[in-house]
């Protein structure tokens, strides 16, 4: 059941907190990607242009994790209204 004292959060402001978080692991893979292009510029160091640091993976990885959550909590919210229908 849940807390009678929490407000309920809406729809519309889980699609925001989604699109939040789409954007902004777009924008980081967007800043890597044109960091990596002005450090390994040649068409022959394509290799290097693809293979992120660690760091920069585990970054981009918590992002999508966190856009992941914000779409279940969107679909759960989505199943708990159709099911109060």
């Amino acid at each position: 059941m849940p807390d009678e004292d929490q407000p309920q959060t809406t729809e519309d402001e889980l699609k925001a907190a989604f699109h939040a978080a789409q954007a902004a692991t777009t924008a980081y893979a967007d800043q890597v990607q044109a960091g990596r292009r002005q450090q390994f510029p040649a068409e022959d160091q394509i290799v290097e242009r693809m293979e992120w640091p660690p760091e920069q993976t585990a970054e981009l990885e918590r992002l999508r994790g966190e856009t992941m959550a914000a779409l279940r909590a969107l679909n759960a919210h989505r199943a708990q209204q159709a099911a109060q229908e």
